[in-house]
């Protein structure tokens, strides 16, 4: 497993797990994004700055710092 944030661009992945406290928990289910969601990474912006994902329920922008949080498996 590797983090969300490592991920390249353009590449998909599965959400496995999520290792965080319990309120980014709850922002991540509010925002949607859930175990076993497929994912794909649209974009990051300079210098390692936020990342855009697009999942089943829509695109989100995170923070690369907030991505590492979320546990993926590549999809090749």
């Amino acid at each position: 497993m590797t983090p969300l944030s490592d991920l390249a661009i353009g590449q998909k992945a599965k959400i496995v797990r999520f290792e965080t406290n319990k309120k980014t928990l709850m922002y991540f289910m509010k925002m949607g994004l859930r175990i076993n969601d497929q994912i794909q990474m649209l974009g990051q912006l300079p210098l390692g700055g936020n990342i855009l994902i697009l999942s089943s329920h829509g695109k989100y922008t995170l923070r690369k710092k907030t991505a590492q949080f979320i546990k993926i498996i590549k999809i090749y």
